[in-house]
């Protein structure tokens, strides 16, 4: 067996690996290379996808989160300026009962 014919049949094997690993048939296809590149490509294209779709829900999640603590934040803010409101208010008819 020859060098030549060696690499051919390790480029066989590979192929046939490949096919078998992405699940498709190169049987029979006249190029069975660009079959399986663009399968490869679609797979990768899906992936990218995926990942895209979590990063977007991730940082919705985010959003949800801020949101809710900006809530909680206005909702602290507001009953503190209504406890000094409060307090501004029972001084100044402290002071005013004094007088």
């Amino acid at each position: 067996m020859t060098q030549a014919s060696k690499i051919s049949r390790k480029y066989e094997d590979l192929l046939t690996q490949l096919s078998g690993f992405l699940d498709t048939d190169i049987r029979e296809k006249e190029k069975p290379q660009e079959h399986l590149m663009s399968k490869v490509i679609m797979c990768r294209k899906e992936f990218l996808c995926s990942i895209l779709i979590e990063e977007y829900l991730v940082v919705k999640e985010i959003k949800q989160v801020m949101k809710t603590a900006i809530f909680v934040l206005n909702n602290d803010l507001q009953k503190v300026l209504l406890f000094k409101v409060f307090v501004g208010f029972f001084l100044y008819w402290a002071d005013f009962r004094r007088s």
